[in-house]
């Protein structure tokens, strides 16, 4: 017997997650949960859901390939439902307690899936529009992009494990790196994390095939991302790793 919709909260959602990310407890857990109570009456597993949620995104985006307005209202509401299975696998591993190291790299994957393959369908839909090499450089911008700046952030997992954990490379815990506190690099900051999460990704395609442009997204993206990863690899380079070891050090 599966528990009350209140009660599924209660078990599933994640302690202070509503404070940590207030816009997913908003919108997406307010509507996962219904999906999950759904999917816990079946014998589908997290895993299972996951490899869904996959298989929903290549579709999307090969309708986004054909950048007709329908297809890409379809391909926005598919890719929508993509992301919300990907917070109701993690709904159904907790409350069957099934949680594990295969599912979560699973679960990675089809993230990363989502990211970058609704780019590669813009650009295919937008060369059926205007024919020419530029939307492809584009595509490849945004996806290369995307990608590097994931392998920039993971780096430093590989680089503390390899050369601290190891003791390849002695590393003193720094003092006083503090970030810069000035609201004009607070803002841009949080403007630019914002613009660049998945989420927003998400709502500016949906916007964008709602008028009929879809391809502006593609357009966006493609210029905006190499900024963002060059930016990240500045950051990085600059405090953002002597910051992130410092916690790891803690």
């Amino acid at each position: 017997m599966v528990e009350s919709i209140k009660e599924l909260k209660k078990i599933t959602h994640k302690p202070n997650a509503e404070i940590n990310d207030p816009s997913s407890a908003i919108i997406f857990r307010r509507i996962s949960i219904y999906f999950t109570f759904l999917f816990l009456h079946t014998s589908i597993t997290a895993n299972q859901v996951t490899m869904l949620g996959m298989i929903i995104t290549i579709i999307a985006s090969f309708l986004f390939s054909f950048s007709t307005y329908e297809a890409s209202i379809i391909a926005s509401f598919l890719l929508f439902l993509a992301y919300l299975f990907d917070w109701v696998d993690g709904e159904i591993a907790r409350y069957r307690k099934s949680s594990s190291l295969n599912g979560a790299y699973l679960d990675d994957i089809g993230y990363y899936m989502m990211e970058i393959l609704p780019f590669i369908g813009l650009s295919f839909g937008a060369y059926t529009i205007f024919n020419h090499i530029f939307v492809f450089i584009l595509g490849f911008l945004a996806v290369f992009s995307i990608t590097f700046v994931r392998l920039v952030n993971l780096m430093r997992y590989s680089f503390y494990f390899e050369y601290v954990l190891k003791k390849k490379v002695k590393y003193n815990k720094k003092k006083g790196i503090k970030e810069r506190k000035s609201f004009l690099f607070k803002s841009i900051k949080k403007i630019v994390n914002i613009l660049f999460q998945f989420r927003a990704i998400l709502v500016i395609i949906f916007f964008t095939s709602l008028i009929g442009y879809s391809y502006l997204a593609l357009f966006f993206y493609g210029i905006a991302f190499p900024f963002f990863l060059i930016i990240n690899v500045i950051y990085q380079f600059h405090s953002g790793l002597d910051n992130f070891m410092n916690r790891l050090s803690k």
